[in-house]
């Protein structure tokens, strides 16, 4: 099978990043806004200041080099987030070995003072031996997505779970440091509810601790397809165990024929300054990200309401000659450049690897 048909497989089941780990601050009262589908405005036809993100790194091989851990395979590497710690930067990732569907999924860590040159650490963080669901002779797998730490010091992994190469709701790990030991959750923290917009599945959880509590970011559906109706929604916990989610997504696809007129997903945010900045993946073709795969992004005063500031994405598949398909994104701003981490695939490679994009412009 070739690595568009795997990942177009992986694309169905699993879809913010910034420095996580860093406090933020900012008033949001969840129940005062009723968001409403947002789609690019027509006036925007000349994209005067447009966001383009650059790729730094090599198109033919991944800046992460290939693990020599036992236990990691490295084919098939997707993003999780981004974030900083003691003026390191970590990438928390995800190892698919041996492909889609995979034998397993390594969730781990690699650590870089510089942004371009990246070690993997050794140690495998969580893989499906941690995982406590039961869903019959279906192992369950773990994907993560986003990781952030209480003020107390303990620190959260959020991820999606998965029985075999289906999603079955959005889970959390906790570790008093990021060695560990880390502990899962014995009951899954956010599950499709069949009365709300996101009844099909739930997945892409992207968290930050905001104004003493955990504000989460995922991607949803409402009903079963190539398309899904898929959008981008919100959810708060006091203790990052028990949510409550809107009743309405705050993010979706665009109207008419734009790069994300078919399906948008996996939301990654940051506070920068007095806004809010999304980037999230998208899709204009069949919705399947097998093709015209891209990021779009929009930005916020509150971090509810949401607002395209371009027509055109931000990075695609159709900017590099050897891309196929773009997946997993991790973001962050560093050292006054906005930085963009993402999952693509392509020849020479078989499997998927990461590159590293970055915008030094001005996003408003």
């Amino acid at each position: 099978m070739s690595t568009r048909l795997h990942l177009f497989c992986l694309s169905l089941c699993i879809a913010f990043s910034n420095a996580a780990l860093a406090q933020q601050s900012i008033p949001i009262t969840i129940n005062s806004l009723k968001p409403v589908n947002i789609t690019v405005p027509d006036e925007i036809t000349a994209n005067k200041s447009a966001v383009k993100f650059i790729p730094q790194s090599s198109t033919d091989y991944s800046i992460l080099p290939k693990p020599t851990a036992e236990g990691f395979d490295g084919k098939y590497i997707s993003l999780g987030d981004i974030f900083m710690e003691d003026d390191k930067a970590y990438l928390l990732y995800n190892d698919l070995v041996g492909g889609w569907p995979s034998k397993d999924i390594n969730i781990a860590l690699a650590s870089s003072e510089d942004m371009k040159t990246w070690k993997q650490e050794d140690k495998i963080l969580l893989s499906h031996k941690d995982m406590p669901f039961d869903f019959g002779e279906d192992p369950a797998f773990g994907y993560a997505t986003s990781i952030v730490k209480h003020p107390n010091g303990t620190y959260y992994i959020y991820f999606d779970v998965l029985a075999r190469d289906v999603n079955k709701g959005i889970g959390v790990a906790t570790a008093p440091s990021l060695k560990g030991p880390w502990k899962v959750h014995n009951e899954m923290i956010l599950t499709p509810d069949v009365s709300n917009w996101d009844a099909y599945f739930v997945s892409a959880s992207n968290v930050h601790w905001v104004n003493d509590e955990f504000h989460m970011y995922y991607a949803g559906s409402k009903k079963e397809g190539v398309n899904k109706e898929t959008a981008i929604g919100v959810a708060t916990s006091k203790n990052g165990i028990d949510w409550n989610r809107m009743d309405q997504p705050v993010f979706s696809k665009s109207s008419g024929t734009y790069f994300d007129s078919k399906k948008v997903d996996n939301p990654r945010v940051i506070r920068d300054g007095d806004q809010w900045i999304m980037v999230y993946r998208s899709d204009n073709a069949d919705g399947t990200f097998g093709a015209n795969s891209s990021y779009g992004i929009a930005t916020s005063k509150n971090g509810l309401s949401w607002t395209r500031i371009q027509k055109d994405a931000i990075l695609s598949e159709d900017d590099v000659s050897n891309w196929m398909t773009v997946w997993s994104l991790a973001f962050i701003k560093y050292k006054e450049a906005y930085h963009l981490f993402i999952e693509y695939d392509g020849p020479p490679v078989y499997g998927t690897r990461i590159n590293h994009a970055t915008y030094t412009g001005k996003i408003d």
